[in-house]
């Protein structure tokens, strides 16, 4: 393979330490890269995949719960109980087991605080009601 002299231009032949015609030294030749295969526009790139310790089982997402207990009890508590419930199946899938879990553990608390909440909320209502006609 012949390359060129990045001093004076002329060409080199491999092998050679110095150029024959001004005599600069010449960096020694790059090993040849391989050319990278030709992706198809059917054909799906090869992944390795490595073993991954044994997940357990998916947490319940607990998105009905969320929404319900939101929409029935208190909206503005519920609304992190259902962002959290919209988390867990996504974490799942990208591998994150610890953090799905952590968000289905969210989603559950927050939508307990809401209807904690709005229990609250009608029982003070009544109470209101009650004292207002005594």
């Amino acid at each position: 393979m012949t390359h060129y002299c990045s001093n004076c231009g002329q060409p080199i032949v491999n092998n050679t330490k110095f150029c024959p015609n001004c005599g600069a030294p010449v960096p020694p030749l790059a090993e040849p890269q391989p050319e990278p295969q030709q992706q198809y526009y059917n054909q799906q790139p090869q992944q390795s995949y490595q073993a991954s310790p044994d997940p357990g089982e998916k947490p319940n997402n607990r998105l009905g719960q969320a929404i319900a207990l939101a929409v029935i009890f208190c909206v503005p508590l519920g609304i992190p109980g259902i962002i959290n419930a919209a988390k867990v199946d996504a974490l799942w899938k990208e591998g994150k087991y610890e953090e799905a879990r952590s968000a289905s553990r969210k989603a559950n608390m927050w939508s307990l605080i809401a209807m904690g909440a709005g229990i609250l909320f009608i029982f003070f209502y009544i109470f209101l009601i009650v004292a207002e006609e005594l």
